[in-house]
This record gives structure tokens, C-alpha cells and sequence, in this order.
């Protein structure tokens, strides 16, 4: 570094050396260059326009209020297998965890895998802010940051945006906690005494490790579609062998509707195994009833194959019947009856997929659910074996809070060998709680329609006992307030201002006449529509969602919140979490110039396509830093194809089509 200058002519010298070294200063040399107007996209201007070449994710670097949208411990996180897990455990798990996601574009529920996991400081969690959301039809409530976005009606609204009424997209059914479990299943001495004779047993043992199915534990990724197949040959699945030339042939056959068979067809994928095409036939056949009759039945099925000698070998080891089940001996695996709860509500949800009733709706005003039943077939020489089945089945039912009638025996059919069959039926018992817990913490598998049916059919019976709980209070505070003086008007008027839906006439005999049996309060009230029109007025939503309104957001003391990154474009999950930042990587108009620009709001990617025009400016110093920390974004879009982003993401105006 040279020597200030001193003396006569200092100010001379020190501008000369100035104008020596002029270049080796940076700002000059950006300056003099222009290169600061030549690395601008928008080359200075505040606004330019631009065409979407593709749409990206840029994830952000540090937790920041802007981006990330939190919820508290305790918040039950729906997994992509319809089960739940708190959110504070998924900490430990979640690079092997898949959610449930909502892709608002076709209005289904898919599966994500999850890319991180992260909590908020208490500081940070302090200046958010959080708030508590209560639904009025079930008294849903979560706890979740002031900037946590909610699917609703008008759009997507921060919940410091609620308000009283709205309507928001909710999935009804928690499922059940996931529990790890490393206790083993399966072993290969195990699989050694299931293969098929002249088999090769090596190449079937090796080619199980080889799929990660040997040794086979709770805690292994593939355990639930292990369960949901041999829960389906316990239904409408067959498992059986022939002799093939030297050796023997395995074959699992599943039916049912096309798109369950595709789903089927995916769990044997996801397990490396091949399988055919669904295949639709048509059968006629005659069959002998035990009345002497004879009854034709006609009509299309669709099947799916897999002819896997190493498939067979390993279903059979874990205890899927080998053959026409109506003449064999066999109950529920013993690995069914140790699992825990997940594990066997995937084998009950598959096997009632195939053999449970849909939820229907009977009585005057078709707000009372039927009992549903399920029905197997045995022979005449296998009626007590098919009993200890059906016993077995209901010792797992009660687990779940499930009762259900012993089975009923009526005659089937003839078969052509003189052998005579019978049909063993169970019912649920309909009690109000029974039903709960049936199809909120098993439902059906592979069999889409019921599945959705189960879930408008939980969310129905669980307005109906929010309506009971508040017919309860409502009353209890009745009585409170007559002890007190009030009239039964003036106790009329403060039960609806505290938010209770009672008439004068109802508060009037509760304080006049009284109520024997509180416990039957509300449970005789009509709670609304009939279960046929509550769901016609879910239809536009997909996938047994349902809306439900707004009643109260208030402030909430919680200081800890939790977030997770989902890998899918959706960027949801079922407490409607928002974790990386939306972007879209844009070509400016005017010189060619690709940037990438931040598209501020949640789910503002899927009102984004490739070749649309936007409008953006730029974001940089103090204003970029509140959109987080996004590597590489200066610009932010706020229209596309002329039409306000913001006004797209509240739903008041629609994209044009360019």
C-alpha cells in the first residue's frame, strides 16, 4: 500500500495516484463498465415482462417467517398410507416417512416423500405469532403459525386471514399412530418350510434379500402392502400352484374394479414384483341352491396375475391361504394377531375392501347408519373352522373399539361334487362410537368407493356427536343460568350469543320440564341433512374431502413450531404446511434474458404454466430478505397473462388462456 501523501502538492499527488490506480477499484470499474446496467435483466427498469420457460423449487436456506408455515407439537400429520403420526415424531423418522398431499388441480390426495424436517426458534416463533383454528360442524382445532395457509373456498388464506364462515377443505378420518416395532416376522427357516416342492429353494431365499424382504421386521418399509395383499387373499384374492414342467408354478390372482387392481398392481411393484395387466372377462354360470332351485348369474369381472413362484412362497409363509378357501382350515396369521395397530388396520381395511358393506344411510329421514356385514363361505365340513376365522377377526375388531355379533349361518349353494356351501355373516353393531371407530380407524382398502363412503360417513357421525356435546353444555349452562336469575329469555339470548343453536322453546322445557337421561340429549335431534345429501354437497371435492366452517381463530401461547418439506410440487400436507419457497424460471421479453423469479403466496405454482406471461419486479436489499433466504431470486412475479396473481390465488378472478 503506497505512502499517504505529505507536504507540498499532497492534494496534487494524492489525485494523480488516484487517477493511476482508478481501475484497480471495483466500484469504478463497475461504473465506468456499465456492468451493473449489463447484468440487469430488466436493465434497470423497475418492471419488465416475461415467458415461463419451466417451473422450480428453490428451497430456502434459513427458517424465516415468510416461508415457513408452522404448526404445534401434537398436530397429527397425515401419512401417505392413511395412516397419522404426530408431527414431533416424525423428527426421528421422516427421510423414510411419506405424507399425504392435496394437488389442487385435480383435487386427489397423493403421496410425497418428505426432504426436511426443521422447528422454529422460540424468538422466531414469538414474532410470528400463533393461533388456534376451530371448525364449527366437528370442533377441529389446530394450532398453527398467524401465516399458516388453509385451503378454503375463496382460495388460499393465511390463518390471520380467517374469518368466521369460511369454508376449508378438510380430510375427516385420523387413521391410526404409526408405532415402530423391529420385532421379526419372518425369518428364512420360516421361508424354507412354505416352498413348493422340486422348487429352488437358493434362488428364492436370495432373491427375497435381494427385494429387502428377508429378514422381514415391523419396521420394514414394505410391511403395509405385505399386509394389504395377504389381507386381500383373505377376500377376493386366490393364491395357488400347479406343476409346470420340472418345477412348480406360484400364481396370486386379485379381482375387483380396475382402478383398485391398479393400486394392487402398485404395492407389487413397490415389493419387485411383476404382474399382468388387468384383465376383463365375462362368466355365466349356473348355480344349485339349497332349495332345489337354480339360479343363473351373468356379468363382467376384471382380474390382475402375478406368477411368481418367489411371490407365492413368500405369501404363503406369512399365512395367506393356498387354494379354494371355502374348504380349508386357517385363521388370521399369528404376525397379524402381534402386529401393532397400523399394521392390522392395513389386513382388516384390504380384507373389508372385499367383503364389508358399503356405509348406508336408512330410516325415515336417512340420517341412521344400517350395520354393516361381512359374509365368508364354507363347506358343510368347515363351518367351525370358518367360526374361528370370523372369531379372530372380531378379537382384532375390539382392539380397534369395533364390536360385532357373533356369525350367523344361512345355506349357500350346491357345487357340482354334492359338497354343500353356507355363508357365515357378522354385522358391526351400529352404536354411534362403533361406527367411529370403524371408519375412522380402519375403513377399506383397494375398493375406492367405500373408501370414500367411509369417509363422508365419519365426518357425518362426527357432526352428529359434536351436535350432542353441545347440546350438553348448552344445557348444563341453562341450568347455571336460571340458578342465577335470568329468565328464560334472557337465557334464550345469552346461550346464542355464546354460540349455542338452541331455541327458546328447548332452553324453556330443559329449565321447566328438566331432562332425565342427559346422556340422550341431542342424540335425537335432526343434525341436518340426509347422509345422500351431505354428500352431494361434498361433490365438488374428491377423495372423501369434505368442507367445514370456520367457527373461531383466537390467539394460542404455543412458542414451538414444526415444519416439514414435502418433495412434491403440491407443497402441502394435511395440516396444510408450506415449506419451500415457488418458483418459476422465466425468459424476459425484451432481450432473451432467463431469470428466476418467486411467486409470493402458497399454491401460487399451480396457477403457473409453461409459456404464460408474467410480469416481474425486482426484490432485492431489505425487501428480498423478507421473502427469506432465496439463493439466486431477485424478481418476484405479481401477474400472469394480465390477470393479478394475488386475485388468482383469492379466487376473484380466473387465468386467462394465452
Amino acid at each position: 500500500m503506497a505512502k499517504a501523501s505529505r507536504g507540498l502538492f499532497a492534494a496534487q499527488k494524492l489525485r494523480k495516484r488516484r487517477k493511476e490506480f482508478r481501475w484497480a477499484y471495483a466500484p469504478y470499474k463497475r461504473r465506468m463498465l456499465g456492468l451493473d446496467y449489463k447484468s440487469d435483466p430488466l436493465q434497470g427498469a423497475p418492471q419488465g415482462k416475461a415467458i415461463v420457460l419451466e417451473k422450480v423449487g428453490v428451497e430456502c436456506r434459513q427458517p424465516n417467517s415468510a416461508v415457513r408455515k408452522c404448526v404445534a407439537p401434537g398436530t397429527n400429520v397425515l401419512l401417505a398410507d392413511g395412516n397419522s403420526s404426530p408431527i414431533e415424531k416424525l423428527e426421528q423418522r421422516w427421510r423414510i416417512s411419506e405424507i399425504a398431499t392435496f394437488d389442487p388441480q385435480t383435487r386427489a390426495v397423493e403421496g410425497s416423500p418428505i426432504v426436511d424436517f426443521f422447528s422454529l426458534t422460540q424468538s422466531e416463533a414469538r414474532q410470528i405469532g400463533a393461533l388456534e383454528v376451530v371448525t364449527e360442524e366437528t370442533g377441529r382445532r389446530i394450532v398453527c403459525s398467524a401465516d399458516h395457509p388453509f385451503y378454503t373456498s375463496n382460495g388460499i388464506v393465511d390463518a390471520r386471514r380467517l374469518e368466521l364462515g369460511d369454508k376449508v377443505i378438510v380430510m375427516p378420518v385420523p387413521g391410526v399412530e404409526k408405532q415402530p416395532s423391529r420385532e421379526r416376522v419372518l425369518n428364512d427357516e420360516d421361508v424354507l418350510k412354505n416352498i413348493p416342492p422340486s422348487s429352488r429353494s437358493n434362488r428364492i431365499i436370495s432373491e427375497l434379500y435381494s427385494k429387502s424382504l428377508l429378514p422381514l421386521a415391523y419396521d420394514n418399509g414394505k410391511i403395509a402392502q405385505l399386509a394389504r395383499i395377504v389381507g386381500h387373499v383373505f377376500g377376493d384374492g386366490t393364491l395357488s400352484y400347479s406343476k409346470s414342467g420340472n418345477g412348480w408354478t406360484g400364481k396370486f390372482v386379485a379381482s375387483g374394479n380396475p382402478e383398485e387392481l391398479e393400486t394392487l398392481g402398485a404395492d407389487l411393484s413397490s415389493l419387485g414384483f411383476h404382474s399382468s395387466p388387468v384383465y376383463e372377462g365375462e362368466s355365466t354360470s349356473i348355480i344349485n341352491l339349497h332349495s332345489g332351485t337354480q339360479q343363473v348369474i351373468s356379468g363382467h369381472y376384471h382380474i390382475l396375475a402375478s406368477t411368481s413362484i418367489v411371490l407365492f412362497t413368500l405369501l404363503k409363509s406369512l399365512g395367506a391361504p393356498v387354494g379354494r378357501k371355502s374348504d380349508l382350515t386357517y385363521i388370521v396369521p399369528q404376525w397379524i394377531m402381534k402386529a401393532p395397530l397400523w399394521v392390522k388396520r392395513e389386513f382388516l381395511a384390504s380384507f373389508f375392501g372385499s367383503e364389508l358393506e358399503k356405509p348406508r344411510a336408512r330410516g325415515r329421514n336417512g340420517t341412521t347408519f344400517q350395520s354393516p356385514s361381512f359374509t365368508i363361505c364354507k363347506s358343510e365340513d368347515n363351518i367351525e373352522s370358518g367360526k374361528r376365522l370370523i372369531n379372530t377377526i372380531r378379537s382384532l375388531l375390539k382392539e380397534f373399539g369395533v364390536e360385532s355379533s357373533e356369525a350367523s349361518m344361512k345355506p349357500s349353494v350346491i357345487r357340482r361334487n354334492n359338497v354343500k356351501s353356507f355363508r357365515l355373516t357378522t354385522y358391526v353393531d351400529s352404536g354411534f362410537e362403533n361406527l367411529l371407530s370403524l371408519f375412522g380407524k380402519i375403513g377399506y382398502r383397494y375398493q375406492k368407493t367405500r373408501e370414500t363412503f367411509s369417509r363422508y360417513a365419519y365426518e357425518y357421525l362426527l357432526m352428529r356427536k359434536r351436535r350432542i356435546e353441545r347440546a350438553k353444555e348448552a344445557y348444563s349452562r341453562t341450568l347455571e343460568l336460571r340458578a342465577k336469575g335470568l329468565t328464560i329469555k334472557q337465557v334464550s339470548e345469552r346461550l346464542r350469543d355464546e354460540g349455542y343453536d338452541f331455541g327458546r322453546g328447548v332452553v324453556n322445557s330443559w329449565a321447566s320440564v328438566g331432562v332425565k337421561r342427559t346422556e340422550r340429549l341431542g342424540s335425537t335431534a335432526r343434525i341436518g341433512p340426509p347422509f345422500a345429501e351431505f354428500v352431494r354437497q361434498q361433490s365438488d371435492l374428491n377423495d372423501g374431502l369434505v368442507w367445514e366452517t370456520i367457527a373461531e381463530v383466537k390467539r394460542s401461547n404455543e412458542n414451538r413450531l414444526l415444519d416439514l418439506t414435502t418433495a412434491s410440487n403440491n407443497h402441502n400436507f394435511f395440516a396444510n404446511g408450506f415449506l419451500t419457497s415457488n418458483c418459476v424460471r422465466a425468459q424476459i421479453i425484451k432481450n432473451g434474458k432467463t431469470v428466476t423469479a418467486f411467486l409470493p403466496g402458497d399454491g401460487a405454482l399451480n396457477f403457473i404454466d409453461e409459456h404464460d406471461e408474467v410480469e416481474i419486479e425486482g426484490i432485492g436489499g431489505a425487501e428480498g430478505k423478507a421473502y427469506g433466504d432465496l439463493p439466486g431470486t431477485r424478481y418476484r412475479v405479481f401477474t400472469v397473462n394480465g390477470v393479478s396473481l394475488d386475485a388468482l390465488l383469492k379466487g376473484k378472478k380466473e387465468k386467462p388462456r394465452r
